[in-house]
């Protein structure tokens, strides 16, 4: 008798456990040869880099897309790299994208001029970019198993080197300025420390010598695309690692439910500022028909990333609060008045219904949290706070109210 109940107990925690995993859904948004990162914009848009038609085969004069948010209309952003894997915008607004096949970092300024050899030294076959809050550049090099760290004044340095490094391809950074990379010819995930001290974090599953793309971090969580396993995961910050999308089929590109969905080659992931939702670009060809190609490609999203048990990171839920996400019928968060602004602004924000928790904070483009705001009960009304940012440094930035299981944001822009 025992025994049956607790196999019945088991059955329906895995029902539950299995019900729930299966929020998570992947639909392919549109067909895009862009093979490279993938990037979230501080305009709230997602970039999408196109490395080229093969592996090992980065071409020249390729480009980087803007994916409007929602729409999901392709405009060309940029173009007349030499591959273009990694990418991330800095606290400015410039954009700089990694070439592979060049040996450098391109920067583009906010006005649309481009430095194509912004930065060249001790790179080789440059790959994954990420920023810190000073806007330092990491840049990943995978044909000699660097790290290189590029200041904002173009200083070029060595940040770090190790064994563990095998063509290191994506690289993240969390709030307390640790960086994650992972390699492409293996499926480890290295830590490193901002001193520079290299670890191992966490193997994936690999295909042969093909592991790794790219990694992004978000609300505490790393999620990392493998290009050999087919696969996404999402890892805490003290390594336990969980497989939340793909299931190895062959490397195909079937949506739905997450962990019944396929995925060939994904490379590219980012991640939305709430996030709840991923983008990643995945080829048509599988390793079986052709091991190398990388075109025809697609952008898939991922959503229904978060659960309500993670506290930093609620769940958007509906498509109403996609489609606008300033306001819902529970709350309503203002522009910022003035905004742009130098010295102060006001926020606004309603609760329109019943009264509810709240948490008013302030992130900047990286994710990392400046400042809170307000946090307690609120009953239905609206509220203003007054916002100083003398202290914060030209950039954008995001107001982010959280209300109950909702998010609502709303781009601040210092000068």
């Amino acid at each position: 008798m025992i025994k049956k109940i607790l196999f019945t107990i088991t059955v329906f925690l895995f029902v539950l456990s299995f019900s729930f995993t299966q929020d998570l859904k992947v639909e392919t948004l549109l067909n895009l040869d862009a093979s490279g990162g993938v990037t979230f914009g501080p305009d709230g848009n997602i970039y999408v880099s196109d490395f080229g038609p093969a592996l090992g085969q980065a071409s020249s004069n390729t480009k980087v897309y803007q994916l409007e948010y929602g729409t999901w209309n392709v405009t060309e952003f940029a173009t007349g790299f030499l591959g273009a894997s990694g990418s991330r915008f800095d606290s400015q607004g410039n954009f700089f994208q990694s070439n592979p096949s060049g040996g450098r970092v391109s920067k583009r300024t906010p006005d649309g001029n481009i430095n194509y050899n912004w930065a060249t030294t001790g790179l080789a076959s440059p790959i994954g970019i990420t920023n810190d809050a000073d806007d330092n550049l990491y840049v990943c090099s995978c044909n000699n198993n660097t790290i290189r760290k590029i200041t904002p004044d173009g200083t070029n340095t060595l940040f770090a080197s190790s064994t563990h490094f095998n063509c290191p391809n994506g690289i993240t950074i969390d709030p307390e300025g640790n960086l994650y990379v992972c390699n492409f010819s293996d499926g480890k995930i290295l830590k490193i420390k901002p001193d520079g001290t290299v670890s191992l974090f966490n193997i994936l599953p690999a295909l042969s010598s093909v592991g790794n793309g790219h990694l992004t971090y978000s609300n505490g969580f790393l999620f990392v695309a493998t290009i050999g396993g087919g696969q996404i995961y999402k890892l805490s910050l003290s390594g336990d690692s969980e497989r939340i999308a793909g299931v190895f089929q062959g490397f195909s590109n079937n949506d739905g439910p997450a962990l019944l969905a396929t995925f060939s080659k994904p490379n590219g992931i980012a991640a939305s500022i709430t996030g709840d939702t991923l983008w990643v670009n995945c080829s048509v060809p599988s390793w079986i028909s052709n091991s190398n190609a990388l075109h025809p490609g697609l952008v898939r999203m991922i959503t229904g990333v978060c659960s309500l048990e993670d506290v930093e990171c609620p769940l958007l839920t509906s498509a109403k609060e996609v489609a606008n996400p300033y306001q819902n019928e529970y709350a309503t968060l203002l522009p910022p008045s003035p905004n742009p602004v130098n010295l102060e602004t006001v926020l606004t924000y309603k609760i329109n219904t019943f009264p509810q928790n709240v948490r008013l904070k302030i992130v900047d483009s990286t994710q990392k949290v400046i400042t809170t705001l307000e946090e307690g009960r609120k009953t239905a009304g609206t509220y203003t706070v007054n916002l100083d940012v003398n202290d914060w440094g030209t950039g954008i930035y995001y107001a982010v109210l959280e209300a109950e299981k909702y998010v609502l944001t709303q781009k601040i822009i210092v000068l």
